[in-house]
């Protein structure tokens, strides 16, 4: 069988990498060791997480909500790194509303 990768319309999150899944060829004839592509582990997912931390990071202006591990991280790295010091700022929205932050978040 030929790889190919087909768009689901309509379809639920994933359903694009349950379809290419399908159709990727098996390593060999045998049932007992199937091909694995990136897409079965979630190895494109993960890049693109790496990608979008690093982008927070390196951004002009952070937002990041209240109690988000992923924001604490952010804000700790920029805060760690002096981005305040060339310019970047820090902002959490919580229940109180939107509020600068000076230190790594707490």
């Amino acid at each position: 069988r030929r790889s190919t990768l087909q768009f689901v319309k309509g379809g639920r999150p994933g359903s694009r990498q349950r379809t290419y899944a399908l159709t990727m060829p098996q390593r060999n004839s045998s049932e007992e060791s199937p091909f694995v592509s990136a897409l079965d582990i979630g190895v494109l997912e993960l890049v693109a997480s790496i990608i979008n931390f690093f982008t927070a990071v390196e951004a002009d202006v952070f937002v990041g909500v209240k109690g988000s591990t992923y924001s604490t991280d952010v804000f700790s790295v920029r805060y760690y790194q002096q981005k305040e010091k060339g310019g970047g700022e820090n902002y959490i929205v919580g229940p109180d509303g939107i509020k600068r932050l000076y230190g790594p978040a707490a």
